[in-house]
């Protein structure tokens, strides 16, 4: 994987280089055989680790629904590409707020429909989640893939799960790959405690699903209820069944009804008619890309006639880059991607109709995001690997110092400040690991903390947790990728100052340590003539937060890392729903600590954890004085 990292770093930077049109296509073809190359280095590896039974599941909260929606993001350019639909359900009835290891469902999902789209020319994949059985501590849920592609003969499905076998292995295939995905998929599930199967019709599609166990999380976190869309009657306009289906059942959810067409001039026809007969439509949601009549063409007629402009058109296409030109010129109410989350369809809808404000503040431009940036240590003993580094850094608008061990890292940090330090596992004279340790004893007596983040050609379980039990703050597998390089680099920066107690509510500072929009969505739910909610709750948290200090000051004293760990969670819950952002942090990486039998440096993320919680309940009180000052 090392050598990987020069192959695709480098080749991220000179794409980012002006080229012309032949130098760019040599270089985009240089990216793609390299990521397939990384991809049968992974499946080889990850196929030799269960061989040899070296393969451990992870045990952490996550949610299900974001990690199914998280795959089908991903696909979603490379489905669009080839024409194809993808589309994302998860069932009503599937606890979502589970626990076991994300990023291996995720990369059984992955598996399954990166077959899909590879074999499918035409028509949709759809990704189901189903709740097979459920228990009061776990639940077994099937995860399924339907295609609309080649289908497979009976005589080859017994080869599907064969290690190294591929579904067509005549000499003309036109489809490459290490014949491993699916007999990872496989493995992966029965370590989970499922199992696998097909059903497919030769030249009509198949239907790839697997089964899990999984444990539900013991104190969910579970946010304030969100505002419905009750009473509310839609018209859903979408050549595709599944689509209309699937939206049908999520607006079902959310209380409104809604009628549905399948193309333009019906959806035109439906409208005119609940004018004439004094009915109403709030809402339109309009596919994009639409046989004959497309929703371009739709939302034009809407918004050339006096009677229909009024209705406000959520449309949803393929299209990217272009959001902003579409919604000005069709006056659209709003643009989205597919396929869309639950969660982003919901906050659209509500902010539409005006029943709720939008959950996520305005983001600042790049160039004032990178303007704040500071300076990053790169301490890496490979020549291609510093320079990889250090030119994604500097494209991300950070200044750049590099080193070639862990010694001269430490010698540098107590020279220079630091926003980040990017640490290698494996140096000479003095690795990653010690440097971290050594690091943390010397902050131990100061007061900072500089955020470092491992590098490692390792990928194995168990690699995370060794560099979060030696203090570091974030895991990158090379080869590095410049998305994810810049999503670790985000929570690097100088702690924020002190909020006084009288402090002014558009003050920056009482910004960066509320998730603002949180607190939105609670005066959402206010009533009128009742007492003010988020004073309510402010007192609730104040009294469990004091709880859980105390409680985690006393097992911190006993060494008791289970109620470590349980506390830390628990805290991290009510924190999230006040969006107490950084005790959320903070919160987060004690967890994970304790979790991993490491109480080492505990003691100081604890005196950090008392001030953040008193600087959070500082932030709320300012927010509750004058909520119209945090409007973004």
């Amino acid at each position: 994987r090392t050598p990987m990292n020069g192959v695709i770093g480098m080749t991220q930077l000179l794409l980012g280089t002006e080229l012309d049109d032949e130098q760019r296509e040599y270089a985009n073809t240089i990216r793609m055989s390299g990521d397939a190359l990384l991809a049968i280095i992974s499946d080889i590896l990850d196929f030799s680790k269960i061989e040899a039974g070296k393969l451990d599941l992870g045990n952490e909260d996550f949610d299900l629904r974001q990690v199914v929606e998280d795959v089908a993001e991903m696909f979603a350019e490379r489905a669009h590409r080839k024409g194809l639909e993808l589309v994302c359900l998860v069932y009503r009835d599937v606890p979502t707020a589970l626990r076991g290891d994300p990023d291996r469902l995720r990369q059984i999902l992955t598996n399954l429909v990166s077959n899909a789209i590879k074999f499918t020319d035409s028509g949709e994949v759809i990704m189901r989640v189903k709740l097979v059985e459920q228990a009061p501590e776990h639940v077994h849920v099937r995860f399924e893939v339907q295609d609309t592609g080649i289908g497979i003969a009976e005589s080859a499905r017994s080869r599907l799960f064969q290690s190294f076998t591929q579904v067509d292995s005549s000499p003309t295939r036109r489809h490459g790959g290490t014949g491993l995905g699916l007999v990872i998929t496989k493995r992966l599930s029965e370590i989970m405690g499922g199992e696998v199967g097909i059903e497919s019709t030769l030249g009509a599609g198949s239907t790839f699903w697997a089964t899990a166990k999984l444990v539900r999380q013991a104190e969910a976190a579970t946010a304030p209820t969100r505002a419905d869309l009750a009473g509310l009657r839609m018209l859903i306009v979408d050549d595709n069944e599944t689509n209309r289906s699937i939206l049908r059942q999520q607006l079902v959810t959310w209380g409104a009804s809604s009628v549905s067409a399948e193309d333009g001039p019906r959806a035109l026809q439906i409208l005119y008619g609940t004018k004439r007969n004094g009915e109403r439509i709030d809402l339109v949601i309009l596919d994009y890309n639409m046989p004959g009549m497309d929703g371009l063409e739709v939302a034009r007629v809407l918004q050339g006639d006096p009677q229909l402009a009024t209705i406000p058109v959520v449309m949803l296409g393929s299209v990217t880059g272009q959001s902003s030109e579409i919604t000005r010129a069709y006056g659209l109410a709003a643009y989205l991607t597919k396929p869309v989350r639950q969660g982003r369809l919901f906050e659209v809808l509500t902010t539409v109709i005006g029943r709720s404000r939008p959950s996520q503040p305005t983001r600042p431009s790049q160039q004032v995001v990178r303007a704040r940036r500071g300076r990053v240590l790169v301490a890496e003993d490979n020549v291609v690997n510093q320079k990889v580094a250090s030119g994604m850094l500097l494209k991300l608008g950070y200044e750049v110092d590099i080193v070639a061990d862990g010694q001269r890292a430490l010698e540098a940090v107590s020279k220079t400040s630091y926003a980040a330090i990017l640490m290698d596992c494996q140096m000479p004279r003095m690795d990653g690991f010690e440097a971290t340790l050594k690091l943390r004893r010397w902050e131990a007596n100061t007061n900072h903390r500089i955020r470092v983040i491992a590098m490692t050609a390792n990928a194995m379980r168990g690699d995370r947790e060794r560099c979060l039990a030696v203090g570091m703050d974030d895991y990158l597998s090379k080869p590095l990728k410049m998305e994810d390089l810049e999503a670790a680099l985000m929570l690097a920066g100088p702690q924020p100052p002190e909020i006084p107690a009288d402090a002014e509510p558009g003050d920056v500072r009482v910004h960066q340590l509320l998730h603002v929009a949180q607190l939105e969505i609670i005066r959402s739910l206010q009533e009128d003539g009742q007492p003010d909610l988020i004073a309510e709750l402010a007192t609730i948290y104040a009294e469990q937060a004091t709880n859980c200090l105390d409680e985690l000051s006393t097992a911190l004293a006993t060494g008791d890392a289970t109620t470590i760990a349980r506390v830390a969670h628990g805290l991290k819950g009510v924190s999230a729903n006040l969006g107490a952002r950084r005790v959320v942090t903070l919160c987060g990486g004690i967890e994970e600590r304790a979790q991993a039998g490491v109480l080492e440096g505990l003691d100081m993320l604890f005196a950090h954890l008392g001030d953040e919680v008193a600087k959070a309940q500082r932030a709320i009180a300012a927010y509750q004085r004058d909520p119209k000052a945090f409007a973004t």
